[in-house]
């Protein structure tokens, strides 16, 4: 009987709403490492990840998170 259940949790469908919304938290984790490692470990080893992330990403962020973002570019510029 768990395992049905169990099964039957797996297998249902998001509604859209919570599906927009969960995809939307996780874009903003993604982006807040993101801005982190640009800020914090500019020299880390993984800051071409980071960068490819961006590149690929970007275009699912509000336009006040790209302003920020090419603040950081600019001053990750300024810096190297």
């Amino acid at each position: 009987e768990q395992l049905d259940r169990d099964l039957k949790e797996s297998s249902a469908i998001l509604d859209p709403k919570r599906q927009s919304k969960l995809q939307t938290q996780l874009i903003s984790h993604v982006f807040t490492t993101y801005f982190r490692v640009l800020k914090r470990f500019s020299t880390s080893s993984a800051l071409p990840t980071v960068l490819k992330g961006i590149a690929k990403f970007s275009n699912l962020i509000n336009i006040e998170l790209v302003l920020d973002l090419l603040q950081c570019l600019k001053q990750l510029i300024k810096a190297s």
